[in-house]
């Protein structure tokens, strides 16, 4: 890996490394799905997934760029260099030695737990299509949602999720749960309405600051969590 430049303008370099890290995890059981980048100067996304025994998942996430240009490794002789018990070369730390840390840890797990391994199925996002997800409604989270007609916000372990509003018109701060129905490697879209949403004392406080009625002295472009002010009481 370490002998493969992945510069991130190195699309070649990148799809290279994506390949030789797909040929890595297969003897594991893993299948490889290349997704092309959003900007194509820049090399695919590698999803690599391992169907489980259970409805179990767990992601395990790196990337596969690196910040160091050819002309720059070979300036400054920046290569594979063991020292000692030290690794030195470009990637070793960010991040193509965390990506064969994940592969010793599987590794570790088929060989000394093997049930485990098998119960669950590792992957990313792809695993959550259909799934019912609970989302807390943010603003300014989806950089196209305006283009897209969708809103966005926050799935509870974090994940990124854009979904159509349809005709409830949830605020940022309320809750909506919503079905998957697209996964990339970095978000998930809910392209159908919302199956429920909860209105919140955090939506209430959006509102009235949307129409001109947030507290004085709240800063500009702040987001209102409905908590109260601290400071001298009025008399």
């Amino acid at each position: 890996m370490v002998g493969i430049n992945s510069f991130t303008s190195n699309r070649e370099g990148v799809n290279k490394l994506g390949r030789f890290t797909a040929e890595c995890f297969a003897p594991l059981g893993f299948t490889a799905e290349f997704v092309p980048s959003a900007n194509p100067n820049y090399g695919d996304h590698l999803v690599l997934t391992r169907p489980g025994r259970s409805k179990r998942n767990v992601a395990m996430v790196s990337h596969l760029d690196t910040v160091f240009p050819p002309q720059e490794e070979t300036r400054n002789q920046f290569h594979w260099q063991p020292e000692g018990d030290r690794i030195y070369g470009p990637g070793t730390h960010d991040i193509k030695g965390g990506t064969i840390m994940m592969w010793l840890v599987l590794q570790a797990l088929r060989a000394h737990a093997p049930a485990v391994f098998e119960e669950i199925t590792w992957a990313g996002n792809r695993t959550l299509l259909g799934r019912e997800l609970e989302v807390l409604v943010a603003e300014g989270e989806g950089r196209k949602d305006v283009a897209t007609h969708r809103l966005s916000g926050r799935a509870r372990d974090g994940r990124l999720v854009h979904f159509a509003p349809g005709d409830r018109a949830p605020r940022p701060g309320d809750i909506v749960r919503v079905a998957v129905t697209h996964a990339a490697p970095h978000h998930l879209i809910a392209d159908l309405p919302p199956l429920a949403v909860r209105r919140t004392r955090a939506g209430d406080a959006w509102e009235a600051r949307a129409s001109d009625g947030k507290p004085a002295g709240a800063p500009a472009g702040a987001v209102l969590l409905g908590m109260p002010a601290v400071g001298r009481p009025a008399c």
